[in-house]
């Protein structure tokens, strides 16, 4: 019984580490979210690696250059020219 529990906790660690990685942006970029219940609006993500924070609990997941999202600001940023789709939830 330990060993099957045992079994069961590895194989959902590493599950959980492959998801992490296919859920984050790299590290010059900036989690911006789109669609979260809120009017389509666009927030920061405040995604941890492998979790998606309430920001982007119901909304797409884009990941956009940080000097994009600097020089250009939030509001005016084009998802879809200017980031990548990352996940759709």
């Amino acid at each position: 019984m330990k060993l099957s529990l045992t079994s069961l906790a590895i194989m959902a660690t590493i599950v959980s580490g492959s998801v992490a990685k296919s859920s984050t942006c790299d590290s010059d970029q900036i989690v911006i979210c789109r669609g979260n219940g809120n009017g389509g609006l666009l927030s920061l993500g405040n995604i941890a690696p492998g979790l998606l924070g309430d920001n982007c609990s119901g909304g797409d997941v884009y990941c956009c250059s940080e000097d994009d999202v600097e020089q250009i600001g939030l509001i005016n940023l084009d998802l879809n020219a200017q980031c990548t789709l990352n996940r759709v939830l």
